[in-house]
This record gives C-alpha cells, sequence and structure tokens, in this order.
C-alpha cells in the first residue's frame, strides 16, 4: 500500500481488494483513506487531511514521512495548518517518535502561519514537555521573528525552558542584562544540561556577546 501512495496513486476498490485490505485496520485501512490526498488538488478535502494527522499518529515512520511530504507538496495552506497545528500538540505520555514528530510539525508551521504557531506557543503551559518542544523546533530555525516571540516569554530561573528561551533571545541584536550574559557562560560550560548540539550553541553565542567569536574562528581555521 505505501508504494501506491508514494507513486502518487489513490487506491481503487480493485486495488484494495486485491492486496486483500481491511479498511477496518488501524494502520491499512488509514493509508486507504489518507490516499485520497493524491487525487486531484482541488477535490481533497479537509476529512481527507485529518486521515493523515490520524496516520501520522499511529506512529508508523514510513507511512509518516510520506504523509508529510504530500502535505508540504500537494496541500493547500488551508489544508496544511491544521495537520501542522494538531501534529504540534502532544498528548500526555507522548513517546519520543511521537515528540519528534510535534518538532516537525511545528518547525512547518512557524514558516507556514506563524500567527498559528506563536498562539499555541502562548497556550503551552510553562516549563512543560509541550513548552520544551515549541522551543526545540524554534531553535531549527533561524529567524529574527522568532527571537522576538521568544523576548516574551516568562523565565524565572534555569529550568530547561528558560534555557531554550536565553538561547533564543541571545541570538538577537539587542543586549542581554547582565544575569543573561551570566547564565548563558554557565550554559556554554555544560551547567544547563543540555544535548551537545544545544551547548555548542550557547558556547558560540557567549562567545559572540563577549566579541570574540572571529578570533575563535581564526583558531580552528585551517592554516
Amino acid at each position: 500500500m505505501l508504494i501506491l501512495l508514494e507513486s502518487g496513486v489513490t487506491p481503487t476498490t480493485k486495488q484494495i481488494e486485491r492486496l486483500q485490505i481491511d479498511l477496518d485496520d488501524p494502520l491499512l485501512g488509514l493509508m486507504v483513506r489518507a490516499g485520497k490526498v493524491n487525487a486531484d488538488v482541488d477535490t481533497v478535502v479537509l476529512e481527507d487531511a485529518q486521515a493523515l494527522t490520524e496516520l501520522v499518529e499511529r506512529g508508523h515512520r514510513a507511512s509518516s514521512d510520506w504523509a508529510f511530504r504530500v502535505v508540504k507538496d500537494r496541500l493547500s495552506d488551508p489544508l496544511a495548518e491544521p495537520f501542522y497545528k494538531s501534529l504540534a500538540t502532544i498528548p500526555e505520555s507522548s513517546t519520543s517518535r511521537r515528540k519528534a514528530v510535534a518538532v516537525k510539525a511545528f518547525v512547518r508551521l512557524i514558516t507556514l502561519s506563524p500567527d498559528a504557531a506563536w498562539s499555541i506557543l502562548r497556550n503551552a503551559k510553562d516549563d512543560s514537555d509541550q513548552q520544551q518542544l515549541l522551543l526545540l523546533a524554534m531553535l531549527q530555525i533561524a529567524d529574527e521573528g522568532i527571537v522576538e516571540e521568544a523576548s516574551k516569554l516568562r523565565r524565572i530561573g534555569l529550568n530547561k525552558s528558560d534555557i531554550m528561551t536565553l538561547l533564543l533571545v541571545a541570538r538577537g541584536s539587542s543586549p542581554l542584562q547582565e544575569n543573561d550574559q551570566e547564565y548563558l557562560g554557565i550554559i556554554a560550560a555544560g551547567g544547563g544540561h543540555l544535548s551537545p548540539a544545544l551547548e555548542t550553541q550557547a558556547a558560540w553565542l557567549y562567545l559572540k556577546r563577549l566579541g570574540l567569536a572571529e578570533k575563535a574562528l581564526a583558531a580552528v581555521r585551517p592554516q
């Protein structure tokens, strides 16, 4: 079935019968429904996009990858937006794969509809898994609008959400408060218990704020 979907085919009744697919099957049945998006673009409706959302929520990696591709390549913005909005919001006790989907969806939503993205961000509970995933998605995009939105978030300490928010704010051109500059140095030194990638980003931002970024580059540049 996935081969048909990847080929841009809308499964016909004859193909479904030949493959002996039970339409009540929780995965294959969804794939059949989602395959309607391969029809003429003008005939695709919200229910078809919803089937794509449900398919991704099943957690099947290959079909999820196809769903994201087809939404980006074929769906109109009014149909793509609810797909990304729904998947950017995670239920409690989500798996690591579902969380990765949320990050991917929020990255796409920021590009497609910033207002919708920032609404989700503002409604996320402080220091929740949801907020952390949204901030992680924001860290993957270099955009001044993201810096502006991050600066609006409340920070009261050095929890994970506060740290990621500080990294976003530090990307901007506005001067940092003295305590934020100190916090950035602590994070760069490994005090934030972040991933190596984010610690590296913190170190670079810290050097940049100190005016030492060019010297650091020169030190590692091949002679």
